[in-house]
């Protein structure tokens, strides 16, 4: 069961990178744009900053209040709290066979997010770096059906998991696309690698029929939490990749090159 609220743990881990991937516009060329789109209120760094990965780093302290609260002309979405109204995992693995649906997923805790390390390469539109969310809280409903190493896995109600000390490593790549008479960016990948400094889960499980196999998985998970996460980590960190690449994307069509980097 930890590994639904692993992935959307992740996903609000990797929500917290969205406004550092527009560096990833850095080597694009001016381009016109009908109507400017980036808010007043939004810090402008110049691509030929000498310390280009300090002036985004500090842009984005400058804005934590508002993506506290999401920038819907950006379309970038409230970090606190997160929130994905569905997601499906399916993964067949000798290890881990799932069939999961989760809705409703709130995650509290992603505007704590501390940035430790971050890189920018302009030349190669790439952007590396680590961020730290102290306490990430996870409530969803799920509906779930598999096996996890030998235990099976079947009911359906509300997960709740407090995950803390989240380390998040991310790499992104992107590439120009010219649509309309105007450049933009597209993110082409995103890589993450997380490990948790600890994480308790607990569920309800709704439906009476699978209520022994829930309450013998939810046992199993507490005795043997650092080889489930050995498993499911790998699963949380791919679907978390899918939900960020979809919703950094979303992001970067409504922005023309030249209003994230200027030259001058």
């Amino acid at each position: 069961m930890i590994a639904k609220g692993h992935t959307s743990a992740a996903a609000a881990a990797a929500a917290t990178l969205l406004l550092l991937l527009p560096v990833l516009l850095a080597s694009a060329q001016d381009a016109p744009a009908p109507k400017k789109v980036l808010p007043s209120y939004v810090p402008v760094c110049k691509r030929k900053d000498a310390d280009l990965s300090g002036c985004v780093r500090r842009a984005v302290e400058t804005l934590r209040p508002r993506l506290r609260k999401g920038i819907s002309r950006l379309r970038v979405q409230p970090l606190e709290p997160f929130t994905l109204p569905a997601l499906r995992v399916e993964r067949d693995l000798p290890a881990l066979r799932v069939n999961a649906s989760l809705a409703d997923i709130h995650v509290d805790g992603a505007s704590d997010f501390r940035i430790q390390k971050l890189r920018v390469d302009p030349e190669n539109l790439m952007v590396s770096g680590e961020v730290l969310l102290p306490l990430l809280r996870v409530k969803c409903k799920y509906a779930i059906s598999g096996r996890l190493l030998t235990v099976p896995l079947q009911g359906r109600g509300n997960f709740y998991g407090n995950f803390s000390d989240v380390l998040v490593t991310a790499t992104g790549r992107g590439k120009r696309s010219n649509e309309g008479g105007v450049d933009h960016a597209i993110a082409t990948s995103i890589n993450l690698r997380m490990r948790l400094g600890g994480a308790k889960v607990d569920f309800d499980n709704e439906d009476p029929d699978s209520a022994a196999a829930a309450n013998a998985a939810l046992s199993f998970v507490r005795s043997n939490t650092d080889a489930v996460l050995e498993v499911v980590t790998p699963v949380a960190e791919e679907t978390a990749e899918e939900v960020a690449l979809q919703m950094i994307n979303n992001i970067f069509m409504r922005l023309p090159f030249n209003e994230i980097l200027p030259d001058a």
